[in-house]
């Protein structure tokens, strides 16, 4: 069984993508009159997409690193920033 790949500039160009539509979306939420439960469900649909954004572009940082963007354990990093100790 062939398992499909997909290639870094694909990975990039979904990320960059995703955020093109985030922008157009925030743009039209900011213009939004509404200012009642539309606008607090709106708004927290664009934290919740920016935070899937965050995490996929952390995950293809760490693909690009050659590491694993699973991997839950801080071996060899600060367990307060998750940075890697220099």
């Amino acid at each position: 069984m062939e398992r499909y790949k997909i290639s870094w500039d694909d990975m990039v160009k979904g990320l960059i993508g995703c955020i093109d539509r985030w922008i157009t979306v925030a743009s039209r939420i900011t213009m939004m009159e509404e200012s009642g439960r539309n606008r607090v469900m709106a708004d927290c649909w664009l934290h919740w997409q920016a935070r899937d954004i965050f995490t996929d572009s952390e995950e293809v940082k760490a693909l690009k690193n050659r590491e694993n963007p699973y991997c839950t354990e801080l071996v060899g990093r600060n367990r307060d920033t998750g940075y890697q100790d220099l």
